[in-house]
């Protein structure tokens, strides 16, 4: 399996979402790492299953929730740049490559 890093802005999205929807329902915000986890293995085990954009960015949608991990293979890993609602603008993500 390719080997994984993620952005501090990923891991505070992703902690950020969980503490929402905890917040709507008690064990949803596991529910939701638990789906996001498993995309994250699904990238890490294809990681050319989603087509790059223009900067080379892979854009992997997750089936219950209304959000995309945004990633990037960099040398020999996969990068997770952001963990993004599907229906927000998109904002410092967009410009965040490694950090």
């Amino acid at each position: 399996m390719t080997p994984f890093k993620q952005s501090v802005g990923a891991r505070l999205e992703l902690l950020d979402a969980i503490h929402y929807y905890n917040r709507q329902r008690p064990g949803l915000g596991e529910e939701f790492i638990t789906e996001a986890e498993q995309l994250i293995i699904a990238i890490r085990a294809n990681p050319l299953r989603w087509a790059p954009d223009e900067r080379g960015r892979r854009k992997a949608l997750m089936k219950r929730f209304r959000y995309k991990l945004i990633s990037r293979i960099c040398s020999e890993e996969i990068f997770l740049i952001a963990a993004a609602h599907n229906k927000h603008v998109p904002g410092s993500w967009e410009t965040r490559d490694r950090d």
